[in-house]
């Protein structure tokens, strides 16, 4: 039926099938074949979701037009193929707030009056213009929405009106293109909360009309975690938390929101409530009646920390957010206030990173590890943990509690493997339970209330047994032997018990109490995250991501080479690009790839755990084998338990050729990433503060 419509019909249905189902149709019939094959639509179509990105609808480019751009950009990223620089300097005096987002650079002014960005050039002449933003009070911090709402929402403090020895912490809502407050914000100033100390840290995200907020007050008073429907003014979300607990937020989803927590050594997981939380009014500078604090939804557990070592702090990182089911890209006055690129990365394969910063304090010197999953990936195993965990509250119900102990706790079967990771050939399949004997993973186990047992049998040689009790906090429970090695304000104890009959004690402090119980990372995070040792790479900026692709950026002390001033590399965890690698390497036994004459660069792409590499030059190999050597020893020292981490990627190293001018044009201390290009950061040694942006543009621009 559908081989008689006319052609344009039948391209027109085929538009609308993914992926899969578009070469499954190819498979079908001879027509739908050459259909696919030959209209640039279904092309476009196809090959978008081959680079995890989407089309961007403010973009008035042809179809044929979007098509070779998208290849000219796939293939300048796999080389690291810089087809421009362009360096601009920077306003005076600038201060240590900045974002680059949607092929934006903005930057905060000393004076905190001011915002100065930049939209940074897409072709080798297109002009290039610093504009500002003038704030009346005094600027904290800010957060922007340009893609989807043309906003910036700018965090200012101020002296109370009434009260000299107190500030107020309030949040402007601006229109982005206009620097005017957003003709859609019915309340333009949002009231945060009243502070007697004007030093405080804010974390801001906003994703359709949600806009989230975490502030830290660093130990001087409590820190509060509020969330605003922005257009209304309602305040839906007001939790009140220790001091110094949450370091950053981000968007899982527009109803989920993530928040790392230091105390815990954990991702929180909070949902955001569909309706106005009781007795907030938001539209006032008093503050909110006290309610009944909502507690987060789920914990994701980290690996715990060996004594000696003590974590500092535990940074999030995304782009691009995710975009609200009835929003799109804003309607603006200015239309170049958007992207005019014909697509840009989605949301559902973007990066989440976390960064921690370790302190040894045996060595005194500071550690980073920054760890990678993909936000479908966690999302994905959120949901399934979530219905494990109802199906056996079901499941315990039903049972006769009489043929169960008195302190046997809930076990939640759950088979994570290369279903949630999508990397094709890690972990096991959905479905996997104990009644399958081969399964890789016999049984996960998620902490909760009494005890339990987890069995992972890890191949014919190895089994691990994890046993676990959760025990009673301090206030309640009777003193025992083990008091001494467990926190007043602990919850649970797990021994494990390898195949060499060692036993090893982890304790996880002060476990936040969530709606459901919390999960400990031997279930959820091997088979969706990649862990990296970023050694001495700055993380003063966290600017390192953007869609599937990240960068960690090395000096000559972390290559441990003093003939290579500087090194790049370049992790992209797109699972087709991962697969179309892996299908390569089986096929060439190693390459070596020049960027460009013009270049003083060599793209090296070595093999290794983890990721689709390839190299020839010896002396190099030893240089990345040595970084990986030194990430699997300093998890084994840091870390009390094995830290599982299988999601892949590719890797591409740009290594600096060492030369004069070399050193001269490539004398960064940190670099800047988006969609688009690299954003090299010259600092100013005298005041610690950025003095020049090299952009590096990766790809033919429009």
């Amino acid at each position: 039926m559908l081989l008689r419509l006319p052609p344009e019909l039948i391209v027109r249905v085929l538009f609308h099938l993914d992926l899969i189902d578009l070469l499954r149709a190819k498979q079908v019939h001879p027509s739908l074949k050459t259909a696919i094959g030959s209209f640039p639509v279904l092309q476009y179509r196809i090959e978008t979701q081959l680079a995890c990105v989407e089309d961007n609808k403010n973009s008035d480019l042809p179809i044929s037009e979007r098509l070779r751009l998208l290849r000219n950009r796939q293939e300048a990223w796999s080389k690291c193929s810089i087809d421009f620089r362009r360096t601009l300097t920077v306003p005076r005096e600038p201060s240590g707030i900045y974002d680059l987002v949607d092929g934006v650079y903005i930057l905060g002014d000393a004076n905190r009056h001011t915002l100065h960005y930049v939209r940074l050039p897409s072709s080798i002449h297109e002009d290039v213009k610093w504009q500002k933003i003038n704030i009346s009070k005094p600027l904290v911090y800010m957060g922007v929405s340009i893609h989807e709402n043309d906003l910036i929402a700018v965090v200012t403090i101020s002296t109370h009106p009434s009260d000299p020895s107190k500030y107020v912490l309030e949040i402007q809502l601006l229109q982005f293109s206009t620097g005017a407050p957003h003709p859609r914000a019915r309340v333009p100033v949002l009231f945060l909360c009243e502070l007697t100390k004007e030093h405080l840290g804010v974390y801001i995200e906003i994703v359709g009309s949600h806009l989230a907020v975490s502030t830290n007050c660093y130990f001087t008073a409590g820190d509060h975690l509020f969330v605003f429907d922005w257009m209304t003014g309602e305040q839906k979300m007001l939790v009140e938390l220790p001091p110094n607990m949450y370091s950053g937020l981000l968007f899982l989803s527009p109803e989920l929101i993530l928040l790392p927590n230091i105390d815990t050594l954990a991702l929180d997981i909070w949902r955001i409530p569909s309706s106005e939380a009781p007795g907030v009014n938001s539209n006032t500078t008093e503050s909110p009646t006290e309610s009944p604090a909502p507690r987060p939804l789920l914990s994701l557990i980290m690996p715990s920390l060996t004594p000696g070592y003590a974590l500092l702090d535990l940074t999030c990182r995304t782009e691009p957010n995710p975009t609200a089911p009835s929003s799109g890209p804003a309607t603006r006055t200015d239309s170049k206030s958007s992207s005019q690129l014909p697509f840009r990365p989605t949301a559902a394969n973007a990066l989440l990173t976390f960064t921690m910063r370790i302190y040894d304090l045996t060595d005194d010197k500071t550690i980073a590890w920054s760890v990678y999953a993909r936000r479908a990936d966690v999302l994905s195993m959120c949901e399934q943990v979530l219905e494990l965990q109802e199906d056996e509250k079901t499941a315990v119900r039903e049972q006769d509690v009489g043929t169960r102990s008195a302190g046997e706790g809930a076990v939640v079967g759950a088979a994570v493997g290369a279903s949630v990771g999508e990397s094709g050939d890690t972990g096991t399949g959905p479905g996997t339970s104990v009644d399958e004997p081969n399964a890789n993973v016999m049984l996960e186990g998620i902490i909760g209330e009494g005890s339990g047992r987890l069995v992972r049998n890890a191949g014919a040689e190895e089994e691990i047994v994890i046993e676990w009790s959760l025990r009673p906090s301090a206030s309640g429970a009777e003193d025992d032997d083990d008091d001494d090695l467990q926190d007043q304000n602990s919850g649970v104890w797990i021994s494990q018990d390898e195949d060499d009959g060692e036993h090893e004690e982890i304790l996880f402090s002060r476990l936040p109490k969530a709606t459901h119980p919390p999960v400990p990372y031997a279930t959820w995070g091997a088979p969706i995250t990649r862990w990296v040792l970023t050694a001495d790479a700055p993380t003063r900026w966290i600017t390192t991501s953007a869609g599937t692709r990240c960068l960690s950026f090395f000096s000559s002390f972390a290559m441990g080479n003093s003939r290579l001033p500087w090194a790049l590399q370049l992790l992209d965890f797109n699972p087709y690009t991962v697969r179309r690698a892996a299908l390569r390497d089986a096929a060439i036994q190693s390459s070596h790839v020049q960027v460009g004459s013009d270049t003083p660069l060599d793209t090296v792409v070595p093999s290794g755990q983890g990721e689709r590499e390839s190299t020839s030059d010896n002396w190099e190999m030893g240089t990345l084998r040595r970084l990986a050597d030194l990430a699997r020893v300093n998890a084994q020292c840091v870390f009390s338990e094995p830290v599982g981490s299988t999601l892949q990627s590719t890797s591409t190293f740009m290594v600096s050729a060492g030369g004069k001018d070399d050193s001269r044009d490539w004398d960064f201390q940190g670099v800047l990433m988006d969609d688009e290009r690299l954003v090299g950061l010259k600092i100013d040694l005298s005041t610690d503060e950025i003095s020049e942006i090299v952009v590096m543009h990766i790809g033919l621009g429009v």
